[in-house]
């Protein structure tokens, strides 16, 4: 079905009409600090369908393949069921559906009076609703998601409820994927965090300097048990390795001992260049394998053979 009525100009640039004012604003003002999907959606959704005076609005997300699609959050006001769920493709008119992938919205004042759009009439009115507006958004020429506004009673959609709907889609989308990046951001950064600090060996990186920039528990434990004897040749080898990695731009290893007043320690030492960007300034990583216990099982050996 055809929209309501000519909405070629562009919302951003146009003034809203009267009802749906500073509605935009108002909405951006209550998402803009928030960072969790559902979040972002449970507001926006109910302030839309409060907004165009409704009894339902849903996010609708589609399968792989377009072979179905998922209300995945929706706010309802009481009055009508819940439409929340995975549903088939079977439950929307193939017409309708492919009005949809062209990114046409499909609106209905009064699903009774219309009876061409068949299965989507059935399904809609099994769930509750006599009114019916779903507008569909395209992404390089696939459908991402919709949002999807139903009535118990015949309503009017005017042309400017269609107009805040497209709008509203278009900037919840962006929202959601704004939020869905930043939240694999957190998560990958909690996998590093958590992988450094379940490493059973000492880890670093440094900059170009030498200054720590981040280290994992076990190489904390590490230089906490250093006196300053220890200390001292720690920071010479440092230098001298960070020097070679600098200078050939390569990883580089050796085996290093570092001797204390009372004790000391064995180690292979391993620093490589770390470019997290083209132009940025090469970062250090180090890995600290303790040989310690290792030398000392093998020089025990060599004197056992010696003793035969």
């Amino acid at each position: 079905m055809n929209p309501p009525a000519d909405l070629s100009a562009d919302p951003a640039a146009a003034p809203w009409p009267g009802r749906h004012g500073n509605f935009l604003l108002a909405l951006g003002d209550a998402t803009r600090r928030l960072s969790d999907a559902d979040a972002i959606l449970a507001i926006t959704l109910e302030r839309l369908g409060r907004q165009i005076g409704v009894d339902r609005a849903g996010y609708i997300e589609s399968h792989p393949g377009n072979t179905g699609y998922s209300v995945r959050r929706e706010w309802c006001d009481g009055a009508i069921p819940t439409f929340v769920g995975d549903h088939s493709g079977n439950s929307t008119s193939p017409h309708l559906l492919a009005a949809m992938k062209r990114g046409e919205p499909m609106v209905f004042p009064d699903l009774l009076a219309d009876p061409s759009i068949g299965a989507t009439a059935n399904t809609m009115l099994a769930s509750g609703a006599r009114a019916m507006m779903c507008v569909p958004l395209l992404k390089n020429d696939e459908l991402v998601g919709a949002l999807g506004l139903a009535n118990s009673a015949p309503f009017d959609w005017s042309p400017a409820d269609l107009m805040l709907v497209r709008e509203v889609l278009e900037r919840t989308w962006e929202t959601l994927e704004r939020a869905r990046a930043e939240a694999a951001l957190r998560e990958s950064e909690a996998l590093l965090q958590a992988f450094l600090q379940h490493a059973p060996i000492a880890m670093s990186l440094t900059d170009e300097a030498g200054e720590l920039l981040l280290a994992n528990e076990e190489l904390l434990k590490r230089l906490s048990q250093n006196d300053a004897a220890m200390r001292a040749q720690s920071t010479a080898n440092e230098a001298s390795l960070r020097a070679e990695v600098l200078a050939t731009g390569s990883a580089v290893e050796r085996e290093m001992t570092v001797a204390g007043a009372q004790s000391y320690r064995q180690y292979l030492a391993v620093r490589f260049p770390v470019h997290t960007a083209p132009g940025a300034p090469m970062r250090i990583g180090g890995c600290y394998i303790d040989l310690t216990r290792q030398k000392a099982v093998e020089a025990e050996l060599a004197r056992s053979r010696e003793a035969l």
